[in-house]
């Protein structure tokens, strides 16, 4: 190989390093100006056995941002009893977003509060890690008033369930007015018949009236004519 290619790979392999090294300059640039609109922060830093606390999360952002806060039941080993709704402040041309979610623990220790993924424009950052303390209630038996062990007193026995008795007037009371229509309201179909036939005289002039209609006269058809109007 000679001096000619050996300069120019060497020129080559510089310009990937400077290629790789202003990607990496850019997105490290770029995820720390964000970072720096990315905070988190909580109430206490020590708590109780089952104590609240509060974490609050704030973005800056533009007016078209859209932003997506994690909703999740756990964060790290701490347990979401409350999201609370976004509260939203604005600052100049920017908005502040404060989302806040309560936290708590019922074992002692100390808990690392993970950093947390919020979506900015479909791109995910993350916030700051913060530790946390929680502490046992503390007791101290030689002030603690004692009693003695409470005697066994009656109770009344409680109910059954639904009363059976109740049952049976319900049932007796439908059976008792299932007759009452059967009696008072319902009509046999010869009562439904007898009301919607017509009285003799309007049938007779109904059916003389079909009768001529029908103009058995008029195509000499009398043996039919007298037989229907008999």
């Amino acid at each position: 190989m000679n001096t000619t290619t050996k300069m120019a790979n060497l020129r080559i392999e510089k310009q990937k390093h400077f290629v790789v090294f202003f990607m990496m300059f850019f997105i490290v640039f770029f995820n720390s100006s964000f970072g720096q609109q990315i905070k988190s922060a909580i109430d206490s830093t020590s708590i109780q056995i089952g104590e609240e606390i509060k974490l609050k999360l704030s973005v800056e952002v533009e007016a078209t941002d859209l932003v997506v806060f994690p909703e999740t039941k756990t964060v790290g080993l701490l347990e979401v009893i409350a999201s609370y709704k976004i509260d939203t402040l604005k600052n100049k041309q920017k908005y502040i977003l404060n989302k806040e979610y309560g936290l708590t623990q019922f074992d002692s220790g100390h808990y690392t509060i993970p950093q947390q993924k919020i979506i900015i424009n479909s791109k995910t950052f993350l916030s700051d890690s913060i530790l946390v303390e929680v502490r046992d209630v503390a007791v101290d038996t030689t002030k603690q008033k004692l009693f003695d062990i409470k005697p066994v007193i009656d109770v009344e026995k409680p109910s059954e369930g639904f009363p059976i008795w109740i049952v049976y007037v319900l049932v007796g009371l439908m059976f008792l007015g299932a007759v009452l229509y059967l009696v008072f309201f319902s009509k046999t179909k010869a009562e439904r018949e007898a009301e919607n036939k017509l009285p003799p005289f309007e049938e007779a002039l109904q059916n003389l009236t079909k009768l001529d209609s029908e103009g058995l006269l008029a195509s000499n058809e009398y043996k039919k004519y007298y037989s229907e109007l008999t």
